[in-house]
């Protein structure tokens, strides 16, 4: 038997930054400040902000290449980014190595005069369509990344919270850490992803977004405010003979730099790929297989009896070694952290189907 808290972790979140006194004049990197254009409508030049008040100009000619993501594309909604480059859009610039540098005039009359030529341009990050309308009436301006993470901003840049969505394409993952899904039979790879995308998050974007901006306003030193983080996502976790167990894995914010998790498992029949509730799992009714699990944590007493009042099946974890039972904070009455147990399987043989029970990991 195992017991123990989960407690809620500091998060320190630390920029990225370039190495002091190293300054790559074939590469940059800036947010879009102004658009140039031939005649015809397609992009001549670029004025980027590079950051400190600082701009840079890059020439864009018919050999420029453009990197756009998936997340970007669904940002773009059809529309090509040579004919939209939204300002304030985030690009890295590979500079071309054998074009010299030509003087470019912004706008404004400002001269730049040893603008390069763009031979590879990588979307960083793009402002999505969407917002969000806060309390108040603010906005709540949304940007998403190369790899579909979103930031929620307010008009001024403030950073309330990131997202990191969870994926819906699992094709790329792997099960027992060297099978590809796509050698897995392809009703298992589609059970596993329409579900999924059905399920969708298990968190209100809206209500994290609202306490994150009232935390903000609350903020002694708003400068100084660090962004929420909310996150979810799945991943292989164990094998039975007659299903795979995937883990979701939720985080939650719970004040600056200050986090929280909670992890469950789902079950997909390995030949068909469709979703096994838990408690079809176990050869007995509910009330006889919840207070088999509870048996298995050793928990007693008045602690044994709120568990099995407050069981909920999400709780489980079908793990290789053993069944976890997480109670997420706040589950059981006068319980703030998580809450976690394990229960060894060889306590559950009569109540357990026998191709519901994870394969031992290797040694």
């Amino acid at each position: 038997m195992k017991k123990w808290c989960f407690l809620l972790a500091a998060l320190l979140l630390i920029p990225l930054s370039a190495c002091d006194g190293i300054e790559d004049e074939s590469y940059l990197r800036g947010r879009v400040a102004e658009v140039q254009r031939d005649s015809d409508g397609s992009p001549s030049a670029l004025i980027l902000d590079t950051g400190d008040g600082e701009r840079e100009g890059v020439f864009w000619d018919e050999y420029t290449r453009v990197a756009v993501s998936q997340a970007v594309e669904e940002v773009l909604a059809g529309e090509s980014f040579q004919a939209l480059i939204p300002l304030g859009t985030e690009l890295t610039v590979d500079l071309r190595p054998d074009a010299e540098g030509k003087p470019l005039t912004a706008q404004d009359g400002t001269e730049l005069p040893d603008a390069g030529t763009a031979d590879f341009l990588t979307v960083e990050e793009i402002q999505s369509q969407e917002s969000l309308t806060l309390s108040h009436g603010t906005e709540a301006e949304i940007w998403v990344d190369f790899w579909g993470d979103r930031f929620y901003r307010l008009s001024d840049g403030t950073e309330l919270l990131r997202e990191f969505p969870q994926e819906t394409d699992f094709s790329g993952y792997y099960v027992e850490r060297d099978t590809s899904r796509t050698e897995l039979p392809s009703a298992l790879l589609d059970g596993i992803t329409a579900y999924y995308q059905e399920r969708g998050a298990l968190y209100d974007i809206q209500e994290v977004v609202e306490r994150a901006y009232q935390a903000y306003r609350q903020s002694e030193d708003p400068e100084e405010f660090s962004y929420f983080l909310v996150g979810q996502r799945v991943e292989w976790t164990a094998t039975a003979p007659g299903v795979y167990y995937f883990r979701t894995t939720v985080t939650l914010p719970v004040r600056e730099q200050e986090i929280t998790e909670y992890q469950f498992t789902d079950a997909f029949d390995k030949e068909t790929g469709e979703h096994i509730p838990n408690q079809d799992l176990f050869t007995v009714g509910q009330a006889e297989a919840i207070a088999a699990i509870v048996a298995g944590t050793q928990a007693i007493g008045q602690e044994a009896q709120a568990m099995e009042e407050y069981f909920q099946w999400p709780y489980l974890s079908f793990e290789p070694d053993e069944l976890v039972v997480c109670y997420p904070a706040g589950a059981l009455p006068g319980q703030e952290p998580t809450s976690i147990w394990g229960v060894d399987y060889s306590g559950l043989v009569d109540v357990l189907h026998p191709w519901a029970v994870p394969e031992a990991p290797e040694q």
